[in-house]
């Protein structure tokens, strides 16, 4: 998908950031994650945001900047396994973590406790925690797209 978005006459190839948010934030990870293996390394990523991703990757070592958005009580996604990235040693690329308190998964979704709720995984929105990361994405992404 980031090679085809680089070829579009609309899009600055070398500004192409990626967002995820539950599995796709670990998916947002998994890409930039210098220990994976794709095709085309030698044009990464420029940016990267997770919102509530599992946190599992070992030996992370980031392409790209990295801000992940994750609420305290994300059910069966652990914040605690995304201090594991954010402290990660010797990483290429900054890691931000932010880990909202008192704060459950889909926490910028209104509609999200309708849509899934799962007994092993609480659900419910926070307008304060999603406000913040909506300021927090717009931010990093300013920062980092330059």
């Amino acid at each position: 998908a980031k090679s085809y978005l680089a070829t579009l006459p609309f899009v600055e190839g070398n500004k192409i950031a990626v967002m995820g948010s539950g599995t796709g934030g670990w998916a947002t990870l998994y890409s930039v994650n210098k220990g994976t293996s794709f095709q085309e390394r030698g044009n990464p990523f420029r940016a990267a945001v997770a919102l509530y991703p599992y946190c599992h990757l070992p030996e992370f070592e980031s392409d790209a900047p990295v801000l992940i958005l994750i609420g305290e009580f994300s059910g069966m996604w652990p914040a605690e396994k995304c201090l594991d990235i954010a402290n990660t040693k010797g990483a290429a690329s900054d890691v931000t973590l932010k880990i909202y308190p008192g704060t459950y998964m889909h926490f910028d979704f209104e509609e999200g406790e309708k849509i899934w709720h799962v007994e092993d995984r609480q659900v419910k929105y926070n307008p304060e925690a999603a406000t913040d990361a909506i300021a927090r994405v717009k931010n990093f992404l300013s920062k980092n797209l330059k």
